[in-house]
């Protein structure tokens, strides 16, 4: 005969069960806000490029069907979603190229890629840059709109002022990683990042001497 489980066996799987699913309900939380704000930011970059939606409708059938490129001399772009290779390709179409002349579309497992005629892709550079920009600055924003909406709720246009926020950090941010150490002028950086009231604070330990700075950037 089975031995009947005990009551702190019962109360252990009941608190593992709980935190299992605390944890997963806080990463399809994440996971939303992540999804709101690059929603709101992929808009402001429509607004910024003269995107509009006619060439939005146009490009997600390019997207959907991936096109093959037929010219020579192309640059590449590999691992971009969908969202992202929709916008170059709404991009691409404002400007008047035409997929398979000037540019093709093609699929990298759950992503994406475009092969770009050189002559093109010198066009695209900006918003290419912004996109790659857009990655950092949506993960800093939803840890911000996170942060914000725990204490006071959701609010109107907390979204933009996010981005907002988390472009001021990500500038403070390249400027900190890409700069000489003060004290032997060596390169290179560890940090750990934390949001704290109304502050992002990153704390830095420089690899060539050790040496320890503190960053407070105020989010408002």
């Amino acid at each position: 005969m089975e031995k009947a489980p005990l009551l702190g066996e019962y109360s252990r799987g009941t608190v593992v069960g709980e935190k299992l699913i605390l944890v997963g309900y806080n990463l399809l939380m994440m996971y939303r806000l992540k999804f709101e704000v690059c929603k709101k930011f992929n808009r402001l970059l429509m607004l910024a490029y003269r995107v509009s939606v006619d060439h939005v409708r146009r490009a997600s059938i390019l997207v959907s069907r991936t096109v093959n490129f037929r010219g020579f001399g192309a640059e590449f772009l590999d691992s971009l979603s969908y969202d992202e290779a929709l916008l170059v390709c709404a991009f691409m179409e404002r400007e008047g190229f035409k997929a398979g002349r000037d540019y093709g579309v093609y699929r990298c497992g759950a992503r994406y890629g475009l092969a770009i005629r050189r002559d093109c892709y010198a066009k695209a550079i900006p918003l290419i840059r912004d996109l790659k920009c857009a990655r950092t600055v949506c993960e800093i924003a939803s840890k911000i709109l996170e942060s914000w909406r725990c204490k006071s709720g959701k609010a109107s246009r907390d979204v933009y002022e996010a981005v907002d926020a988390a472009f001021r950090v990500s500038r403070v941010r390249d400027r900190l990683f890409g700069s000489a150490c003060p004290t032997c002028g060596g390169h290179g950086v560890m940090a750990e990042e934390h949001i704290q009231g109304d502050s992002y604070v990153i704390y830095v330990k420089r690899v060539c001497c050790n040496r320890k700075e503190r960053i407070k950037i105020p989010l408002k």
